[in-house]
């Protein structure tokens, strides 16, 4: 059977809030249910002015025998060779956040941020990103970014910086970078199960060119 192609959110980069209305920094809380399926996740990727692609995650599910879970990902692709991709598994101990500084903690990673930017921190076994992003991270929940599938299970995709100027220092795939360039902040949560919003969902980023924007396709499953 042909399944049809949902086009879920078409995101053009550079969104401003609406005039004379106050954006408001974004807190990067995870919110948790007491139970059921749950996957959270906060990504940066930078384009760097080398070639590099650099992409910073965390992520907290409760997915799985082992109940409450925390994962912090680096994701590095260099101009030119191979990429590499790790990731540190924690307990529901293994992270914190803290309101007063806004800042989430999973392991050795940290995202923290204010009204000047943004910190994103992760560091695995051979893996080092570092991403300081320009102005505040604010949520933009543009038309269409939740939704609802036949099982009654909810996806809700937003952004906290459409578009943000970096400085990035990136260590343990090659020769280290040290390279300004451009990122995008996005925030998920669902409470459907990972492997069906895996194959439901697919994220296209064009860095490139005048007019740079993010796609998000639905494939209904």
């Amino acid at each position: 059977m042909t399944r049809s192609l949902f086009i879920l959110v078409v995101l053009a980069l550079g969104l401003t809030a609406a005039p004379g209305r106050a954006l408001e920094v974004a807190r990067v809380a995870p919110r948790p249910p007491p139970d059921g399926s749950y996957a959270e996740v906060f990504t940066a990727a930078a384009q760097l002015e080398d070639g590099t692609y650099a992409l910073a995650q965390l992520l907290f599910t409760h997915a799985g025998i082992a109940g409450e879970k925390a994962l912090c990902r680096a994701l590095v692709v260099p101009a030119l060779g191979d990429g590499s991709n790790e990731a540190l598994t924690f307990g529901s101990d293994g992270w914190a956040y803290e309101t007063a500084k806004n800042r989430l903690t999973v392991g050795p990673c940290t995202l923290q941020a204010g009204t000047e930017g943004a910190l994103f921190h992760v560091k695995t076994e051979h893996l080092d990103i570092a991403m300081e992003l320009s102005g505040p991270l604010t949520w933009v929940k543009p038309p269409g970014h939740k939704t609802t599938n036949a099982d009654g299970k909810m996806l809700d995709a937003d952004l906290l910086a459409p578009w943000a100027k970096v400085r990035a220092d990136v260590t343990g795939s090659g020769p280290a970078v040290h390279a300004k360039g451009f990122a995008t902040f996005d925030h998920s949560r669902s409470d459907a199960l990972l492997p069906t919003v895996a194959q439901s969902f697919v994220r296209f980023r064009a860095y490139d060119g005048a007019d740079p924007v993010i796609l998000l396709l639905r494939v209904p499953v």
